[in-house]
C-alpha cells in the first residue's frame, strides 16, 4: 500500500511515516497539497493523508489530488479538533474522511486500514 503524507510539519511527517512503515506501507512526504500532483504523478497512491495545519483545502486541490489515487483510494484530512472550520472545509472540498489530530494519534493503523 502506498501512502502520500501532506504536511509542512517535520515532526508530524516523521511520526506518520514511522507508523506507515511499521505496517509495511510505502510513503511519500509532500510539503503542500498543491504539490501532490507533481510529486506523485508517476506513482498512484492508495491513501493521501493531509494535515490541515497548512491551511484550508479547496475543492480544486482535492480534485487534483484524486488524479494520483488508485481507483478506490482515499483522501483523509486531519487537523486540531478546535479548528472546526478547517475540518468542515475539508469535508465540503470532497475529502473522503476528515478526522481530528487526536484520532490520528490514537488509531493510525485503523485509519490506514479503513477500520476507523
Amino acid at each position: 500500500m502506498r501512502v502520500v503524507i501532506v504536511t509542512g510539519d517535520l515532526a508530524t511527517g516523521s511520526m506518520l511515516e514511522h507508523g506507515c512503515h511499521g505496517l509495511g506501507m510505502e510513503t511519500t512526504l509532500v510539503r503542500s497539497p498543491v504539490d501532490v500532483g507533481a510529486s506523485c504523478a508517476a506513482n498512484a497512491a492508495d491513501i493521501i493523508l493531509v494535515d490541515l495545519d497548512g491551511g484550508p483545502l479547496e475543492a480544486r486541490v482535492v480534485d487534483t489530488m484524486r488524479e494520483v489515487l488508485v481507483p478506490r483510494g482515499r483522501i483523509v484530512a486531519f487537523g486540531p479538533h478546535v479548528q472546526v472550520e478547517k475540518l468542515r472545509a475539508a469535508r465540503l472540498a470532497g475529502c473522503d474522511q476528515v478526522v481530528t489530530r487526536g484520532q490520528v494519534h490514537r488509531d493510525l493503523r485503523g485509519l490506514l486500514l479503513g477500520t476507523m
